[in-house]
């Protein structure tokens, strides 16, 4: 299995686990977050000399948040990935 395989069956699982935990009878815990949060910390890191590293970090959580909000059905598809740059970008 390669390394991009690997995460994406990662990112995958996390997506699954969300969607039952916002979907089912079972209280999301509060240490879960919001991914919209994750994305705000992420891009206040990432700066214009950030280290290729820190780049593809970044561009993984902008990822997976738009996929689990896309999972949970947290608006249109199509206006998901804006609301999550607007978040990387502080607003």
């Amino acid at each position: 299995m390669t390394a991009t395989a690997s995460r994406r069956g990662r990112r995958r699982a996390l997506v699954r686990v969300a969607v039952t935990l916002t979907r089912g009878g079972t209280p999301v815990p509060a240490e879960l977050g919001d991914a919209l949060d994750a994305v705000r910390s992420a891009g206040r890191l990432f700066t214009g000399d950030a280290t290729l590293p820190l780049a593809m970090v970044t561009g993984q959580v902008r990822d997976t948040a738009v996929d689990l909000l896309r999972a949970v059905d947290a608006g249109d598809d199509e206006t998901i990935p804006d609301r999550v740059d607007a978040a990387a970008a502080g607003h």
